[in-house]
C-alpha cells in the first residue's frame, strides 16, 4: 500500500504544471533584461520580466529564440528597442512567444548610432539584407503600448518597425506620428481596440500597414473598433502577390478612407473628422490619444471585439464601447476620474451635503453644495471646477429671488458670484471642504467630509 501511495505521489508531481517565474530588471538595464529573456528561452512555463516603474531602457535589444516571454513595462519607456523573436541562424521559431505590455516605444534622433536592430538576409526566410526593430516568427502580442515618432535610424534598409511571418496581436495600442510603416506583414495579425495618429505635420508618406508575401506566406490580417486619423497615405496597402482581401474589417473602425477594408457596409464610420483630445499622460501607465466630447469613435464599436479595459486600464461599457485605445469616460472607478463622483456630507453637521460629478475628460467637476447662510437662509450653491491630481477646485455661483410657479418650475431667480471651493480628495470615503465666499453671511471656512454615496456603475478605488 505504501509503494501505492509513494507512486501516487510522484505520479502527481511528474504532471504538474510548469510554475510561472517572475523576474525584475533594475532601471536601465539592457544587459539584465537580455539575460531574464535567454534565461526564459531555457526554461518551461511563462516567464514575466517586470522592469522598473516609470524607468528608462534606451537602447535595448533582445532574442527570444524560444519559451513564453512576457515584460511588463510597468510604464517604462523605450528608445530604438529591438526583439528578435527567431530561432538560431534566423531559423522560425514558432513556439517562441513574447508579450509587450506598458510600455512606451520610442525613437531617438534619426542619427543615432548603431541602434538595435533585427535583420533578415538572402536565403533564411527569402528576403534580402533588410532591418527592423521587430522581426517575429513565433507569436508577438502588444497589450497598452505606445509607440511613438518612430523614425528610420541610420541603418540602410531599415524599411519598417515590425516585420512578421507569424502572430501578432494588438490590443489597446497607440501610434503616434509614426515616419515609418508600423508593420509588414507575412503573417497573421490581428488589430484591436487599437489608435493610429499622425498629426498631419510628419513627413511619413506611406502605408502604416502593409500585406506582403514573404518567407513561403501570405499576410492577411483582421482590424476590429480601431481609429486611424492623419494620414496622407491609405493606411493599408498589399505588397506583391498578396491579395486585396487580406486585410479585413470585423467593423466598428473610425477611419478617412477605406484602404483597410474600411466601409459603412461593415459597420465602419468613415470621416475626416474623428475628434481627438490630446495626446499625453490622460490616466494608466502609457501616454494616449484622448477623445474629445461628441468624437466619431463614440460607441461605434462591435460589442463583440470590445476590450474589457482600455490602454489606461479603465473600464470599457460593454456593448457600446469606444473605437481606440481610449475609453472615453472610461469607469475603472479610479478616485481622480468616476470614483469620486458621489454624495458627501459631515457626520457633525446635519443637513447640507455636497455633491460631486467627474463630467468630462479633461478634468472638469461639477460641485453643488446644498447648506445654509450664517443666518439659517438654504442656500444652494454650485459650480463647475477642475481637478489636478486630487484636488478639485471651484468658482462657485448662487442662484436668487426664484419663485415656483403653480404646477411648473420655478421664475424669476438672478445669479450671483459667490466665491469658491477647494476639496481635497483623501480616499474614497474621506475628503476635505474649503470654502471661500466675498459675500459676508457665508465668509469661508473648512470641514471634514464622508462619503455618503457612491455611484454603483462606476465603484471607487483609491
Amino acid at each position: 500500500m505504501l509503494r501505492f501511495v509513494l507512486f501516487l505521489i510522484l505520479a502527481i508531481a511528474a504532471y504538474q504544471p510548469a510554475s510561472a517565474a517572475v523576474v525584475r530588471v533594475a532601471n536601465g538595464d539592457c544587459a539584465g533584461l537580455s539575460t531574464a529573456v535567454t534565461t526564459a528561452a531555457q526554461g518551461a512555463g511563462t516567464t514575466t520580466i517586470l522592469l522598473a516603474r516609470n524607468g528608462n531602457y534606451s537602447g535595448c535589444g533582445i532574442n527570444v529564440s524560444a519559451g513564453n516571454v512576457v515584460i511588463d513595462g510597468q510604464g517604462s519607456q523605450m528608445q530604438f528597442f529591438s526583439a528578435c523573436i527567431i530561432g538560431a541562424d534566423q531559423v522560425p521559431a514558432p513556439g517562441a512567444a513574447l508579450l509587450l505590455r506598458n510600455l512606451s516605444i520610442g525613437a531617438l534622433a534619426a542619427s543615432q548610432a548603431n541602434p538595435p536592430e533585427c535583420r533578415i538576409e538572402t536565403g533564411a526566410l527569402g528576403l534580402p539584407y533588410f532591418s527592423y526593430g521587430i522581426v517575429n516568427t513565433g507569436s508577438l502580442t502588444l497589450e497598452s503600448v505606445t509607440l511613438q515618432t518612430l523614425v528610420t535610424p541610420s541603418t540602410d534598409y531599415y524599411i519598417a518597425f515590425i516585420a512578421s511571418f507569424g502572430s501578432v496581436v494588438l490590443h489597446n495600442v497607440s501610434v503616434v506620428n509614426a515616419q515609418l510603416p508600423l508593420i509588414q506583414n507575412s503573417g497573421q495579425l490581428e488589430i484591436y481596440n487599437s489608435t493610429f495618429v499622425n498629426d498631419g505635420q510628419s513627413s511619413f508618406n506611406r502605408t502604416l500597414i502593409e500585406a506582403a508575401a514573404f518567407g513561403g506566406s501570405q499576410g492577411v490580417g483582421q482590424i476590429a473598433n480601431s481609429l486611424f486619423a492623419g494620414f496622407a497615405s491609405p493606411v493599408c496597402a498589399t505588397y506583391g502577390s498578396v491579395g486585396s482581401a487580406a486585410l479585413k474589417s470585423l467593423g466598428g473602425n473610425v477611419a478617412s478612407e477605406g484602404s483597410c477594408g474600411f466601409s459603412s457596409a461593415t459597420n465602419d464610420v468613415i470621416t475626416q473628422s474623428p475628434g481627438l483630445g490630446s495626446f499625453g499622460n490622460n490616466g494608466g501607465l502609457v501616454p494616449t490619444p484622448a477623445l474629445a466630447y461628441g468624437s466619431a469613435a463614440h460607441g461605434v464599436s462591435v460589442a463583440q471585439y470590445c476590450e474589457a479595459l482600455d490602454a489606461r486600464g479603465y473600464t470599457r461599457a460593454a456593448n457600446t464601447c469606444d473605437a481606440g485605445a481610449y475609453e472615453y469616460g472610461g469607469g475603472s472607478g479610479a478616485l481622480t476620474a468616476n470614483g469620486m463622483n458621489g454624495v458627501y456630507y459631515d457626520p457633525a453637521a446635519n443637513g447640507h451635503y455636497v455633491s460631486i460629478q467627474r463630467i468630462h475628460d479633461n478634468g472638469d467637476v461639477l460641485v453643488i453644495w446644498n447648506t445654509f447662510d450664517q443666518k439659517g437662509n438654504p442656500a444652494w450653491i454650485y459650480g463647475v471646477g477642475q481637478i489636478t491630481d486630487k484636488h478639485i477646485h471651484a468658482a462657485m455661483s448662487q442662484n436668487l429671488g426664484g419663485v415656483l410657479q403653480v404646477g411648473g418650475p420655478a421664475i424669476g431667480s438672478t445669479v450671483r458670484a459667490w466665491g469658491s471651493v477647494d476639496i481635497d480628495l483623501t480616499s474614497c470615503l474621506l475628503a476635505q471642504f474649503n470654502y471661500q465666499s466675498s459675500l459676508p453671511e457665508f465668509g469661508s471656512g473648512q470641514f471634514p467630509l464622508t462619503r455618503l454615496a457612491i455611484v454603483t456603475d462606476f465603484g471607487c478605488s483609491d
